[in-house]
């Protein structure tokens, strides 16, 4: 991994994002711009975040992602003012990039069932909420487990809200 892919694979995480706009992180970019073989990646990181652009790209990104569930292929383009982010975003290679939580998700529903006393063919619905439901392949995932009949998908992005302010009613009502 080159010194410019490191910098760029620590800023993943949304949530570790505030992490990196800090004076520790910003000396971490000095000391390795020196020995970046893309030294410009690792300027415009800085820019990057001094500008405080990374939510509006994670936002940019999750709308690709988001695309890709009805198409093959997406094309994205992020503008700032020293430079255009221009990638194409492919579903079969996002598809390859999620395999290892695919797998996890399949190993928790199996154990779960496993605890519960409850084998697949006991089960007449699976209910999928959440951004992740909209994903072909952990949708095939699902009908592969349970049956194409029993996998249904419930407000993807509400259900778990309603669901907390439900539950946080009865706890605080």
């Amino acid at each position: 991994m080159t010194y410019s892919e490191s910098a760029v694979s620590h800023m993943i995480s949304w949530f570790d994002i505030a992490e990196y706009r800090t004076r520790k992180f910003f000396d971490y970019l000095d000391s390795v711009r020196y020995m970046a073989n893309e030294p410009d990646t690792i300027e415009f990181i800085r820019f990057f975040l001094k500008a405080n652009l990374t939510f509006p790209l994670r936002k940019k990104i999750v709308e690709a992602k988001e695309k890709l569930s009805d198409n093959e292929k997406v094309e994205f383009e992020f503008n700032t003012v020293v430079k255009t982010i221009r990638e194409n975003f492919e579903r079969p290679i996002f598809e390859k990039s999620i395999d290892y939580y695919l797998d996890e998700s399949k190993m928790i529903v199996n154990e779960t069932l496993k605890m519960a006393g409850v084998s697949k063919n006991e089960i007449d619905k699976v209910i999928m909420t959440g951004g992740s439901s909209l994903i072909p392949k952990f949708r095939y995932l699902m009908e592969e487990m349970f049956g194409k009949n029993k996998v249904m998908l419930f407000e993807p992005f509400t259900a778990v809200s309603k669901g907390l302010a439900v539950i946080s009613n009865k706890i605080f009502a």
